[in-house]
């Protein structure tokens, strides 16, 4: 995985998200989409690829959604989106 080169806690991203991964699988059953908000790297929603049929993450920072991109190009069940997500409204919707 591309990790930015100011990111200094890479093994706790990764930790959680694996602990994060147990959570999630043990509570959905039918596995078809899942949205993820803050992609960071693209190491849960490459983790919940191979589990989930659509994966659609988002992250806003720049270098971090470089770095995601990077990680989950090949794979074609994930749908990057380089947007935050919250209440306040923008010039940019996402519709499921």
């Amino acid at each position: 995985m591309l990790w930015p080169q100011h990111c200094r806690n890479a093994n706790d991203i990764v930790g959680h998200c694996r602990q994060l991964l147990e959570t999630i699988v043990a509570t959905t059953e039918r596995r078809r989409t899942v949205i993820q908000a803050g992609g960071n790297v693209g190491v849960l929603a490459w983790l919940l690829s191979p589990i989930f049929r659509r994966v659609i993450t988002f992250e806003p920072d720049p270098r971090n959604f470089s770095c995601l991109a990077d990680n989950l190009q090949d794979i074609t069940n994930v749908e990057a989106h380089d947007m935050a997500l919250g209440r306040s409204p923008s010039a940019r919707e996402f519709r499921v």
